[in-house]
């Protein structure tokens, strides 16, 4: 079970980074006050909730991990 939590958020890891790159890639080239409302009002705010989330994911795998050694 653990293993399988911990390869669904490394995928959702490599998924989220490939995203930015994407993102990155395109805010180069859109440059007008459009892309700016976008980044202001989606961007960031996902990026923020991507972190929150990731470093949410990563204490519940640790929970998990110290209940399965307290279990043995």
């Amino acid at each position: 079970m653990i293993a399988i939590l911990k390869q669904h958020a490394a995928s959702f890891d490599e998924s989220w980074k490939r995203l930015g790159r994407q993102w990155q890639i395109s805010s180069e080239q859109w440059r007008d006050e459009v892309r700016q409302a976008f980044d202001q009002r989606y961007w960031q705010p996902l990026e923020q909730q991507v972190v929150l989330t990731e470093r949410e994911l990563q204490k519940v795998v640790e929970v998990i991990e110290q209940a399965m050694v307290s279990l043995r």
